[in-house]
């Protein structure tokens, strides 16, 4: 049986309690309104329509009720709030006593540590525009004793719209009503109370919600939906789909993998965009206005994300707009006037006579040439590859962290001191190396990892953060490698090894002529891939092809006598492409593990106690990454070389240094440019996805 709201149209909006929720700056007769109300005379007006515009040309519709109208809205919702918010379930989050977002994402990193690892994210298809007053008002009826109150509360709903002419209102509720919030709660707890009668976990905000599951139901759309349509509403395809905690998912503003969250990447751009709206606005204001939205985004994100690079970020790009602020209040005023004039505002976040100092400099320079721009940008990102991969080769050497510094000590004493928001990762090729639980620990906080090579360059170890283990998607892999199905993913993974060391020799052979019967040659066997059968015929493939590839490679360093020698090699160019491999392994690697695979079982190789799995994968990405990287350091630089068999420090620094940069260069990918980096995870979750759906596997083949 329902609950009654008992309390009088009378008491509610008796003059002394309109009174309470009077703001100083509205000019109302508090006794007149009351009047009005009371003798069922009081209309609200038609809500005033405005055209907003952005930075970006859009404009954005905005509604506004009168003053009157926000205070009767405001008296009637604080008096029906409490009645209702206690009977709305406790999963729902939005505008509601005692709830925020901070608490809805802490509930959705509870149900991923109950190991509800799959999720279907989704939100209601135009839901304020679609709330029926019918079915609104009878909800309302079965609960609210006086009718008066069901009466005004109709009253708000159906006030028009006042444009250039007036518009009526039959469906949906006005966003920004100070009452929307609660009777958009007060409709879709029908929502929530069907979801917990059929046992589904969920969480909302709003209209926004994701469902939480042990399994995945496949299902899941097609039961919501036959719900929602008892209240004419249906969930958004656009903006609903499947995943899983590997994959992870988009919800208020934040992104859920593993068990990190980070900013939304959609989000991030938005609060980029919102900032670059107030640049017209006069200065002191501008400012003002940017340091309260970083101070209230960082307070709210290091709340809830589990790593403040996303905030350094945000933080460091908006500092490029102040600059760029900064840049054009100079052309009126002096350095000196600029700085004392901010210096009264008593900002706080940044710098500012830095930044007036860069936006100076800025003006000065800005007829300096595209390409002197070009290679100082390229001078900075060389710079930050070298401080971001750490290599550790002395004996002896102790790694441990202080205040978010990492620390590398050497017979007892400070070495270095390296911040660790800079660092990726960090690669130890020595013996008699130590490294502390408490640098372990942070350094599987921020998602850096430690990974170890022998002094031949083979990876043999990683430390890596706990990840949550996925027993299904072994299970999928065993199953494919005892299937037909195998032979179609490690046709894959030869395919894109093949076709990117084809297109490399084809871009080579406008510089050394001789490469084009290298290229002919693989081309006349490239055509037969698609019709293996069988492994070993693939590989066999696979083997001729590699030897028409390495001859190419001696032409282009111009070394006749070069040959291939992974284990064990002496000489430059192998030792080179080993240790530029081991690099790549590690980043292989810990993309399969990130993405839940199991990285001992194989499609292409044979099944060992390896981890073969990374030996197919990272067939796409060695060309591109490594074999490009060896071949420009060994012919633009004498830094790479050995001594006694053996790369010399210098040489393994600059071949770091090479191979980092290749990982950072942006590609072709989807129809954007991203990073080899996130190319290299996005197609590891691509491969599981692929193994999990029983789809077809797509590899990743360069585009210039």
């Amino acid at each position: 049986m329902d609950l009654v709201f008992k309390e009088r149209f009378e008491d509610i909006f008796s003059p002394q309690n309109i009174k309470i929720y009077l703001k100083a700056d509205i000019e109302v007769n508090v006794e007149k309104l009351s009047d009005e109300l009371l003798r069922g005379k009081y209309i609200p007006s038609p809500l005033q329509s405005f055209e907003l515009k952005k930075s970006n040309n859009k404009t954005r519709e905005i509604k506004i009720a009168t003053d009157k109208d926000k205070l009767v809205q405001k008296v009637l919702y604080e008096a029906i709030n409490k009645f209702f918010d206690k009977q709305f379930s406790n999963r729902s989050y939005g505008y509601r006593i005692g709830k925020s977002t901070i608490k809805a994402i802490k509930r959705c990193k509870d149900f991923i540590n109950r190991k509800y690892f799959y999720v279907f994210k989704s939100d209601i298809k135009d839901f304020f525009e679609n709330v029926n007053h019918d079915k609104l008002i009878n909800l309302l009826d079965r609960q609210i004793e006086d009718k008066r109150i069901i009466r005004l509360i109709v009253q708000f709903i159906k006030s028009g719209i006042l444009k250039k002419e007036y518009f009526s209102h039959e469906i949906g509720v006005h966003q920004g009503d100070i009452l929307s919030p609660l009777l958009s709660n007060i409709y879709l707890n029908e929502f929530d109370k069907f979801l917990e009668s059929k046992n589904i976990e969920f969480v909302r905000y709003a209209d926004d919600f994701v469902i939480f599951m042990q399994k995945n139901n496949k299902n899941i759309p097609e039961i919501l939906n036959t719900f929602l349509k008892n209240i004419d509403l249906e969930i958004s395809k656009e903006k609903s789909y499947f995943s899983d905690i590997y994959k992870g998912f988009s919800f208020l503003g934040c992104f859920f993998r593993n068990n990190n969250v980070y900013i939304d990447k959609e989000k991030l751009y938005s609060h980029i965009e919102s900032v670059k709206e107030l640049q017209n606005k006069e200065l002191s204001s501008f400012l003002k206005k940017i340091e309260n939205k970083i101070d209230g985004l960082t307070r709210y994100y290091e709340k809830v994300i589990t790593s403040n690079q996303d905030t350094e970020y945000l933080k460091g790009v908006i500092k490029e707009i102040i600059i760029d602020r900064l840049s054009i209040e100079l052309k009126d005023k002096s350095k000196k006037e600029l700085k004392e004039k901010i210096k009264t505002l008593n900002l706080k976040i940044y710098d500012y006579d830095k930044l007036i100092d860069i936006a100076y400099e800025k003006n000065r320079n800005e007829i300096i040439p595209k390409e002197k721009i070009e290679k100082q940008q390229k001078t900075v990102l060389k710079n930050k590859i070298k401080s971001s991969v750490i290599v550790i080769e002395e004996f002896g050497t102790s790694l441990g962290v202080s205040k978010n510094t990492l620390v590398i000590k050497k017979r007892g004493k400070i070495a270095k001191k390296l911040p660790l928001s800079h660092i990726e990762k960090i690669i130890i090729q020595a013996k008699g190396v130590s490294i502390s639980s408490n640098l372990i620990y942070v350094l599987q906080k921020r998602n850096i990892s430690v990974e170890f090579i022998d002094y031949r360059y083979n990876p043999y170890a990683m430390i890596y953060g706990v990840e949550l283990s996925y027993p299904k998607l072994s299970l999928k892999q065993f199953e494919i490698i005892n299937s037909e199905k195998r032979i179609e993913f490690a046709r894959e993974f030869v395919k894109a090894k093949i076709v990117n060391q084809r297109n490399y020799l084809k871009i080579m052979s406008k510089y050394h002529k001789n490469l084009k019967e290298n290229v002919i040659k693989i081309d006349k066997i490239k055509s037969k891939i698609k019709n293996a059968k069988k492994i070993d015929e693939l590989m066999g493939y696979e083997g001729s092809i590699a030897n028409i590839y390495w001859n190419g490679i001696a032409k282009i360093l111009n070394e006749k006598d070069f040959k291939r020698i992974t284990k064990g090699a002496t000489d430059t160019i192998n030792s080179a492409l080993n240790y530029g491999y081991a690099i790549l392994y590690n980043k292989v690697q810990k993309a399969l593990i990130k993405a839940g695979l199991g990285i001992n079982i194989s499609f292409l190789h044979s099944f060992e106690k390896k981890p073969v799995l990374v030996f197919d994968f990272i067939e796409q990405f060695r060309c591109v990454a490594v074999d490009k990287a060896i071949c420009f350091s060994i012919k633009k630089s004498d830094d790479i070389s050995v001594n006694k068999g053996m790369l010399t420090k210098e040489a393994k620094r600059r071949i770091v240094e090479e191979v980092n940069e290749r990982l950072s260069a942006f590609y072709k990918f989807n129809g954007k440019k991203y990073s080899l980096n996130s190319i290299i995870e996005f197609q590891a979750f691509k491969l599981r996805d692929a193994i999990l759906n029983n789809t077809k596997y797509k590899s990743f083949i360069a585009r210039y």
